[in-house]
Parts: C-alpha cells; sequence; structure tokens
C-alpha cells in the first residue's frame, strides 16, 4: 500500500473514531457529500484539505502521519495457524473483519449484539 493509501485510511479510522461522516467532512470543505466520496475514493487530496480535516478533529497533521506509522509497524502477516483458527471461528472472524476496518468496541458489541463479555473474548483472541 502506498504511502498516500495509507494516509487516507488512517484519515478514515480518525474520523470513525471521532464518529464523524463524509456529510461532516463536505459541510468543512464546502463540497457536496458525493465529492467527498470521490476524493476518498480516488484519494486525491490537497494539503489545505487535508489541513482542514485534521483542524476539524483537532488532530495535527503531523499527528496523523505519526498515526499511519504506527499502524504500519502493527502485526503485517498472521500465521497459518491464526489465519485457520479465525476462518474456523465465525464471531472471531466476524470481529477480525471489524477490527481491520476501525469499527469501536461498542460498534460491534452493539451491531451484531455480541455480549460484552464475547465481544472482550474475540478482541484477545
Amino acid at each position: 500500500m502506498s504511502q498516500a493509501d495509507s494516509l487516507i485510511e488512517t484519515l478514515k479510522r480518525q474520523l470513525r473514531a471521532q464518529d464523524k461522516t463524509y456529510a461532516d467532512v463536505a459541510k468543512w470543505l464546502a463540497l457536496s457529500e458525493a465529492s467527498v466520496k470521490r476524493l476518498f475514493a480516488e484519494k486525491h487530496f490537497t494539503l489545505s484539505r487535508l489541513e482542514c480535516i485534521c483542524d476539524q478533529l483537532n488532530i495535527e497533521f503531523a499527528e496523523l502521519v505519526q498515526t499511519m506509522q504506527a499502524d504500519e509497524q502493527r502485526l503485517q502477516a498472521l500465521t497459518y495457524a491464526q489465519e485457520q483458527s479465525i476462518v474456523d471461528d465465525r464471531e472471531l472472524f466476524l470481529v477480525a473483519v471489524c477490527v481491520i476496518n476501525g469499527y469501536s468496541f461498542d460498534e460491534i458489541h452493539h451491531q451484531y449484539q455480541l455480549s460484552e463479555a464475547e465481544c472482550i473474548q474475540q478482541l484477545l483472541a
């Protein structure tokens, strides 16, 4: 994944973590929501737009880059046994996909109707 792709993915996770939507971004940038969706899909942002979004999220651009770098240093690959255990357990697979896509604990818990204990157990796994 290119650095630009990683940066945009990190930005999406930051938006999701703060419960912000493309509609919010559209308002900040004085664009239509469709235009914002296109910006994210094409991964084509000007620095001034990135800076504006960061300002609205109360994070420095440098923080966004540091978060991206930290995310890249995390686990890059699973062993075959780890992959197999995820595939064999439906709830573990669901939680793993949610985590990869930046869902919060509460989003997983409420959206998929898992008990708090089940969520915690799967996250620990």
